[in-house]
């Protein structure tokens, strides 16, 4: 492959798989921290799909091969959110949200690659520097990153 675009997708498809696999804690119960994390990496990676990566697809059987399993994961996120805020989430809940997005994550492997062939490397880089600035600014800091929490850490001085 000779797009960046593909490295920074499996970048994120690197952290969506490690997240997925941290969901549940040592006794089977959905680990909250790690699902708010999973939550918001897949949010960020969805709009990277919806608002860079789908518009850019010249074989638009292709885009909708990925558009489909695209809204899927929208739709499992949305309810499991949804089922998170009202404290009702579960094993299986989070089961199947991470399942649905283990399959996208296998379609975007075997369409996007093909699908960018016929872009210019240029607009490969391009749509690789743009995917990496949707995915930074949708995810935001964890709450560990803020400025708040970086001040605070930091001693005053005497």
């Amino acid at each position: 492959m000779h797009s960046d675009l593909n490295a920074i997708l499996g970048e994120q498809q690197a952290v969506l798989s490690l997240l997925s696999s941290r969901l549940l804690d040592e006794s089977g119960q959905v680990n909250r921290q790690s699902f708010d994390s999973f939550a918001r990496a897949l949010f960020a990676h969805l709009s990277v799909l919806s608002s860079v990566v789908l518009p850019a697809m010249t074989d638009a059987g292709m885009q909708s091969q990925l558009s489909a399993p695209s809204e899927v994961a929208s739709a499992s996120l949305a309810h499991a959110v949804v089922l998170s805020q009202s404290n009702t989430l579960d094993m299986p809940n989070v089961a199947s949200l991470s399942a649905t997005a283990t399959g996208l994550i296998a379609i975007e492997r075997a369409l996007i690659p093909l699908s960018m062939l016929a872009l210019p490397v240029a607009r490969q880089h391009e749509l690789a520097a743009l995917a990496d600035e949707v995915f930074a600014k949708t995810i935001g800091p964890s709450d560990g990153d803020s400025a708040a929490s970086r001040d605070a850490a930091e001693p005053t001085p005497l």
